[in-house]
């Protein structure tokens, strides 16, 4: 057996300019990670609802380990013959 340990996606944090002129950080527990995209809808959305400016986000990953048996080991390359096989479908 063997033990892998890897970074996994936990939680994002938004920083937000209130109306008020407060800036404050808000942790979305919601979203285990934002990208590009995903920032840009929250920040039009936020605008549009007239809850602040979101200024920023940042990602957050936690460790977390698995463990593979030699049957994990053989049918993952067994999987990799197999996709080799076909090309790469």
């Amino acid at each position: 057996m063997t033990t892998h340990t890897v970074q996994v996606a936990d939680y994002c944090e938004v920083t937000v300019r209130r109306p008020s002129g407060l800036v404050e950080t808000v942790r979305m527990d919601k979203f285990r990670g934002l990208n590009e995209k995903q920032f840009n809808l929250i920040k039009e959305a936020n605008r549009k609802s007239g809850r602040g400016e979101v200024l920023s986000y940042k990602n957050y990953t936690k460790p977390a380990s698995y463990t593979m048996t030699g049957a994990d080991h053989a049918t993952d390359s067994t999987a990799r013959i197999e996709r080799a096989m076909r090309c790469g479908e």
